[in-house]
């Protein structure tokens, strides 16, 4: 069907997350209708990447009347998930047999299992790809949102933070000086 177009699965899994904000959503969704046999399970992997892509939506959202830094911070979550969707969805093109194999190999056959091993082992990969280039995506996004934020300087906390040792006993009334200042 239409559904097998992998361009389609990334659509879908991004719409309907932006949709209902919130990726753990839209993969609990798909994992059960992979366990219905509704979906098959290289159409749920191209729908899992599009659901990584839209759980941007509330990152960017937040970020619209935020400050340069919340700005880039979100640009680099859409990046990190973009690039890993391509480079993903090329080697899923190129190597879906083998990928389904392992995914049911590590699953035990549980299609559901399928699903969800497979969404975090996407996010497992991107972190790996991609966490020895955290300080190009910070540049990039220099670059891509430049400039300084103006105004006084940059926020710290006075109550929390290194000079002060952790306390569970004392967190709450630390936090709460934070919030009154």
């Amino acid at each position: 069907g239409s559904l097998d177009n992998p361009v389609l699965g990334i659509l879908l899994g991004t719409v309907i997350t932006v949709v209902v904000q919130s990726s753990s959503v839209t993969v609990s969704i798909l994992l059960l209708m992979a366990s219905q046999g509704l979906v098959s399970l290289p159409v749920c992997f191209y729908v899992v990447l599009g659901c990584n892509i839209g759980s941007c939506t509330p990152a960017v959202l937040a970020s619209l009347n935020g400050k340069k830094d919340a700005k880039r911070a979100a640009l680099i979550h859409v990046l990190f998930n973009v690039l890993g969707m391509v480079i993903i969805g090329v080697l899923l093109a190129f190597g879906m047999r083998q990928f389904e194999s392992f995914i049911l190999h590590i699953s035990g056959s549980d299609v559901g299992r399928c699903v969800a091993n497979a969404d975090s082992l996407f996010k497992i990969f991107q972190t790996v790809m991609f966490l020895p280039l955290s300080a190009q995506f910070v540049a990039l996004t220099k670059k891509l949102v430049p400039g300084e934020d103006e105004g006084g300087k940059e926020f710290q906390l006075l109550y929390i933070g290194k000079q002060n040792i952790f306390s569970p006993s004392t967190a709450v009334v630390e936090t709460t000086q934070e919030i009154e200042r």
